[in-house]
């Protein structure tokens, strides 16, 4: 089999739950994260399973971890994937544990404005995705270095743009992003400041982050959610 079709039907097998041997019964439940759930416990099964098969296939496929990744996050970010389908293939990326790049980053974002204008057709859905690319994101600000991290500003102002949501779930994912990502870039670093002001967007003006803090706040359960995050970035 070659190696890009070796990890499609991966990617496959494991977003649409993986069977044991005997084809009878499934390793994980078929469920996806929801307003009322934002965590399940299958998503560490998933993660644990997909570390398995990286340790007993790496040694003798060493493009493993990238090719996947790849044709993980093209799942992911496929409107034509369905939630399921969507939702496993961005816990299968990022049990990967990839390094953040540019073009993933700007995917990411790119399918997180698509989910916010069809929110409307299907809220309970883009809530799903929208957690789901949040986790995913902080995901790859954990696994780079702050250089790395350094020269992705869009990674910054996504992340500042995503609390101005109205939807206290997402508020809260987005405060540990950033909050995951000022915790390794020192945004007072002049080359950091250039990177960032280089892209920063014109269309209103930005007056840091702590008002757009402030204004979360006034969401039911975000001040307690809110100094967990910030206890975990400490």
């Amino acid at each position: 089999m070659a190696p890009w079709c070796a990890s499609r039907r991966l990617t496959h097998i494991l977003s649409v739950g993986g069977v044991d041997r005997s084809g009878s019964q499934a390793l994980w439940k078929n469920e996806q994260i929801s307003s009322y759930k934002l965590t399940i416990d299958s998503t560490e099964q998933l993660s644990s399973f997909v570390k398995m098969i990286l340790a007993a296939m790496r040694s003798s496929y060493s493009s493993l971890t990238s090719e996947w990744g790849s044709e993980a996050l093209q799942w992911a970010i496929n409107p034509r994937s369905n939630l399921h389908m969507a939702s496993r293939s961005f816990q299968i990326f990022r049990a990967l544990n990839p390094p953040a790049s540019e073009d993933a980053v700007k995917q990411l974002l790119a399918r997180q404005c698509t989910h916010l204008q069809s929110r409307s057709a299907n809220p309970s859905q883009s809530l799903t995705i929208s957690i789901e690319i949040a986790e995913t994101l902080q995901a790859l600000i954990k696994s780079s270095s702050a250089p790395v991290l350094g020269n992705l500003p869009h990674l910054f102002w996504g992340a500042c743009a995503m609390l101005e949501t109205n939807v206290a779930e997402e508020y809260i994912c987005y405060v540990k992003l950033l909050c995951h990502y000022q915790s390794k870039v020192d945004i007072n670093n002049a080359i950091t400041q250039h990177s960032l002001l280089s892209i920063q967007p014109t269309e209103r003006p930005f007056s840091g982050v702590i008002p757009l803090v402030l204004k979360g706040m006034a969401y039911p359960g975000t001040v307690h959610s809110l100094s967990l995050s910030f206890s975990v970035c400490d």
